[in-house]
């Protein structure tokens, strides 16, 4: 049986799992929601996922610089993750607010992404008619 959830307790499951270092929880629990839980995404759901993928990015980065974690060019990056929930945020007709971009940013940002970085600003300038949500 499927459980019925209500859409603020799963945006603070998201927000813990991001929190504890659990990005691919937090984005997993994002695309099961509405089989699962029985509840749509809205823009909290996919800013707290959002902000856990650039934490993800953030201490992948600093694992990689102590030697800690390994560097392999086949898996996917979670700036790509950022980006692409960042994409399905704007085609489910929601807005991202500041935080989201800046996240976003920030993500592309650690992995010497510049130019991803500066076509987010360019589309959030686009977005917003040059005016910062």
């Amino acid at each position: 049986e499927k459980a019925v959830i209500s859409i603020n307790a799963v945006n603070a499951l998201i927000s813990a799992c991001g929190r504890s270092g659990r990005a691919d929880m937090a984005v997993k629990l994002l695309n099961e929601m509405p089989v699962r839980f029985q509840c749509i995404p809205d823009a909290q759901t996919y800013k707290f996922a959002i902000i856990a993928a650039n934490q993800a990015e953030k201490r992948r980065k600093r694992q990689e610089k102590m030697g800690v974690a390994r560097i392999n060019k086949g898996s996917l990056q979670w700036w790509e993750v950022a980006l692409s929930l960042l994409r399905r945020m704007k085609e489910d007709g929601l807005k991202p607010d500041k935080q989201v971009y800046s996240s976003v940013i920030s993500a592309c940002e650690s992995d010497g992404q510049w130019q991803r970085a500066l076509g987010v600003l360019r589309s959030m300038s686009v977005t917003t008619g040059g005016e910062i949500p």
